[in-house]
């Protein structure tokens, strides 16, 4: 018996429409910042960021968010996946 396996996440790669707005108050739920509490500055293409080059399938909306460390704004880049919105 396999005790402490890590279980793969599966994340839904369709387009879908925008989630989040400019000014919308988001939590990290992935990556580095995992979290950390922010607000929706912008979105962008994520295909005309220049970041990375997904195929077709795989390209989606980056979302510039403003963080709080050591009591500085930090603009930061995150895809749909990585964030949710807070009530």
């Amino acid at each position: 018996m396999l005790h402490g396996v890590n279980r793969i996440r599966m994340y839904d790669w369709s387009p879908q429409p925008d989630r989040f707005e400019a000014g919308d108050r988001v939590r990290i739920t992935d990556g580095t910042f995992a979290g950390q509490e922010g607000t929706i500055l912008s979105s962008d293409e994520a295909r005309a960021s220049g970041l990375f080059n997904p195929p077709p399938s795989l390209s989606g909306k980056l979302f510039f968010v403003k963080l709080i460390i050591f009591g500085r704004d930090v603009p930061v880049q995150l895809e749909a996946f990585q964030i949710v919105r807070l009530e």
